[in-house]
């Protein structure tokens, strides 16, 4: 573990992160650190905890997210992020993602944390919070698969169009 939380960290990541390749907890939030994630969190693949939340962050969230297979939480809200929300649909223990506040576009994928399905015990409750980021669209009936979990869905303050009907009779939406 690395957890460097409220420490009064300035500037970017140094892709050298990469050389921490069996780290499985990196906590930075609350720092006032700035730019992209660097392609060298694309070598942490142990990671299963990453709190980045409440800095500077901006650009998209890499698609290499998708890959973090034992991600268990991933912690990402006031920063300002762009472009699409990662899937995390290789990541059947994912129980914690935090995206809010930030200025995230486009749709859930429709194989959002889809994983999951197979993968959480029945008591444990999974929170998605994407409130108060610029995603459009429909909130998709493909969410739908995921009702047999217990999750609690944050989804206002977005610019949605609608949810689909599939969705409107499962008692675990959320905002």
């Amino acid at each position: 573990s690395l957890k460097l939380a409220e420490c009064g960290l300035l500037g970017r990541i140094p892709d050298e992160i990469s050389r921490l390749s069996v780290l499985r907890e990196l906590s930075l939030y609350s720092n006032a650190l700035t730019g992209t994630l660097p392609q060298g969190f694309s070598r942490l693949l142990h990671l299963r905890y990453l709190t980045l939340s409440n800095n500077q962050f901006h650009g998209t969230l890499p698609q290499y997210l998708n890959n973090f297979v034992l991600m268990r939480e991933f912690w990402a809200h006031d920063n300002d992020f762009t472009g699409p929300i990662p899937s995390f649909s290789q990541a059947p223990d994912i129980y914690r993602v935090f995206l809010n506040d930030n200025s995230l576009t486009g749709l859930i994928p429709s194989d959002f944390i889809q994983a999951t399905i197979g993968g959480m015990q029945e008591s444990e409750t999974i929170y998605v919070n994407l409130a108060r980021n610029l995603l459009t669209g429909t909130v998709p009936a493909s969410l739908d698969t995921l009702q047999n979990l217990e999750i609690v869905w944050m989804l206002g303050d977005n610019k949605w169009s609608g949810i689909s009907d599939e969705l409107c009779d499962n008692s675990n939406w959320n905002e």
